[in-house]
């Protein structure tokens, strides 16, 4: 199939893409049935795209023709973009979009766990430390009735200069939890940290937490994602951790509803408007609005 323009719902955030050289094929192919419902994600150096088959939600690898040399910079540039938009898109669609009552939603909290211990340089060592966090996490806030109600988060690992590793996380559903008691659940579950001259009361790890309300926060994991790429440390290695429950952007092929929908957006609304080419789909116009949290699904059409 194929649409000369495209909207992508991310929360509060949409965009509109009009294709003026050529339309965008998308939708079932020829041979199958697996119809693209999400953007594309890096995983152990390899691309996935997400698709629905028989109701369910899968993973499928995305094949590529081999790459000639000289084009190989520009093809991860494009990568690293790509995955920085879907990251962007990720967190707008969770950012301040989980009830916590009828009427208010959970604000976005940025947190920071830092591991104190110099000899954690590889992520499969720390990774293990970071997931077992959350399981605790989760069983403070829940209790044991995990079926009922997990945290929504997104994660990206990050290395420091003296390649000790650190974990920047977004939680979108978490309620106040005091910094002390964060600290305890992230203590326990590291190994004791001798005292040194830098480390003087061989303290364990460090966790730093602030309440995000700018939609700016999008653009905060994001900026850790990209340096990640260019960590040849954490080469075909996974990138960030998404929880299951994350709500994900939403595409929207059909002209005349991509088409009423931005007409029924008010154009103070409007934050970016650019012409750029694409070597896939040609000139392309792109446009994006952030509309407010009281400007409901239903006044937009989606």
């Amino acid at each position: 199939m194929e649409t000369n323009i495209k909207a992508v719902v991310s929360g509060r955030l949409i965009e509109f893409y009009n294709f003026t050289s050529r339309a965008l094929k998308y939708g079932a192919s020829s041979r199958d049935s697996h119809k693209p419902i999400g953007g594309t994600y890096w995983e152990y150096g390899r691309e996935y795209g997400a698709f629905r088959e028989n109701g369910k939600l899968i993973a499928r690898e995305i094949r590529h023709q081999d790459i000639e040399p000289e084009t190989k910079e520009e093809y991860i540039e494009r990568s690293i973009r790509r995955a920085s938009t879907q990251m962007k898109r990720l967190i707008s669609s969770n950012h301040e979009q989980h009830l916590e009552t009828e009427t208010t939603y959970f604000t976005t909290k940025f947190l920071t766990l830092t591991l104190a211990d110099r000899s954690l340089l590889f992520l499969e060592k720390t990774n293990p430390l970071f997931t077992d966090f959350i399981r605790r996490l989760n069983r403070h806030i829940y209790g044991n009735d995990l079926k009922q109600r997990k945290l929504i988060y997104i994660a990206v690992p990050e290395r420091q200069n003296d390649g000790v590793v650190h974990y920047h996380t977004l939680l979108f559903n978490m309620p106040f939890v005091a910094q002390k008691t964060l600290q305890n659940i992230w203590e326990s579950g590291l190994e004791d940290v001798i005292a040194t001259p830098t480390n003087p009361k061989g303290i364990k790890g460090i966790v730093d937490i602030r309440v995000k309300r700018s939609w700016k926060i999008c653009f905060y994991l994001t900026k850790y994602l990209v340096k990640n790429f260019h960590d040849p440390a954490l080469a075909g290695r996974r990138k960030y951790f998404p929880s299951l429950k994350l709500l994900r952007p939403l595409n929207m092929y059909e002209e005349n509803d991509v088409i009423g929908l931005q007409a029924s957006i008010p154009q103070e609304y409007l934050t970016k408007t650019r012409d750029f080419y694409s070597s896939y789909c040609g000139n392309v116009t792109y446009t994006s609005y952030l509309i407010p949290q009281s400007f409901t699904p239903n006044d937009i059409g989606v």
